[in-house]
């Protein structure tokens, strides 16, 4: 993954300074705890869906509407088909 996507501590502190109304202390050590696991694994602090979009390439608008309408689910199938190799099937799925 691109060291560029990973959060630096000043990004992290912040957005959490920016935070309206300001989270609780307990809050915080959780969302701290949870951004230092995620660096240490070289992995992205999500901020907000905005920039979960940008870092999947995926829209913002087609994101929010994935959360409010929590009925559309996604499904990844896997088949065997006669030589033997695996078809995977993604389906968009509304229930």
């Amino acid at each position: 993954m691109a060291e560029d996507i990973i959060t630096t501590d000043i990004q992290f502190q912040t957005f959490m300074d920016s935070m309206k109304p300001p989270l609780s202390e307990c809050d915080y050590e959780l969302q701290l705890s949870s951004f230092k696991k995620l660096k240490q694994n070289k992995l992205p602090y999500i901020m907000n869906v905005d920039h979960l979009a940008n870092l999947s390439g995926a829209s913002s608008k087609q994101l929010r509407l994935f959360i409010l309408n929590k009925s559309i689910v996604n499904h990844t199938n896997f088949a065997r088909i006669k030589l033997g190799n695996i078809l995977t099937i993604n389906l968009l799925v509304t229930i």
